[in-house]
């Protein structure tokens, strides 16, 4: 009996191996121009299924070794627990970024109560929680391109896609996140020597700007 016990484990942990084994060979051939970058996990849609975004590179660019820290593009994928296999593809649109460095980077920002760290190249290039606390979780991500601005998204249940949930900056040279109220779900960034606040309108489901002396500060820097 404690053979077959034994045997059992091991055949289950064999299965389960395969079936990772599986979903990762997926996302790695989901886009054959595309190279898988790194993957993070969430709630992102609410499927009650295993969610994952996968980031990826231009697969042509890294192979000739050019913009080798660039991510070009990231999906959300929702896995089918009995199949294991992809059921549901979501892309972010729009997104992407260019290398961070030390003077494109989170570093001094306090991004640390929006959620955990997404990791790439050595730096943090945004966060991953639920920070507005509506059950989802939300990406708080920055692109470092000819801007380096944040690219905040979170899934829109009722028109099954991601969108973009600040309000404004889509042609600011440079945003910094300065401070974050959690109590309040407000949050101030510095762009071009001035402040401004936001805070998330649930009716909308989008940081919205509001009075920029909420944190006290002055208007400009």
């Amino acid at each position: 009996m404690k053979k077959l016990f034994t045997g059992i484990i091991l055949i289950n942990i064999s299965v389960n191996c395969f079936a990772q084994e599986g979903i990762q060979s997926q996302l790695e051939n989901y886009d054959p121009t595309q190279l898988l970058a790194f993957t993070i996990e969430g709630n992102f849609t609410n499927s009650g299924e295993r969610e994952i975004i996968a980031f990826y590179q231009n697969k042509q660019d890294v192979m000739k070794g050019i913009s080798v820290d660039v991510i070009g593009t990231a999906y959300c994928f929702v896995i089918d627990g009995q199949s294991d296999q992809i059921a549901q593809v979501y892309q972010l649109r729009y997104y992407g970024t260019g290398g961070f460095d030390d003077g494109r980077n989170l570093l001094n920002m306090p991004m640390g109560a929006l959620g955990r760290s997404i990791d790439w190249w050595g730096y943090s290039i945004g966060r991953v929680g639920d920070f507005n606390g509506n059950g989802r979780d939300e990406l708080y991500l920055f692109q470092s391109t000819l801007f380096f601005s944040p690219l905040f998204f979170e899934f829109d249940l009722d028109n099954k896609d991601f969108k973009f949930i600040l309000e404004g900056y889509e042609n600011a040279e440079r945003v910094e996140l300065e401070a974050v109220n959690s109590a309040k779900k407000q949050l101030q960034f510095i762009s071009d020597g001035w402040r401004y606040s936001h805070e998330w309108d649930e009716s909308k489901q989008m940081y919205v700007g509001i009075n920029n002396n909420l944190f006290g500060g002055k208007d400009k820097k």
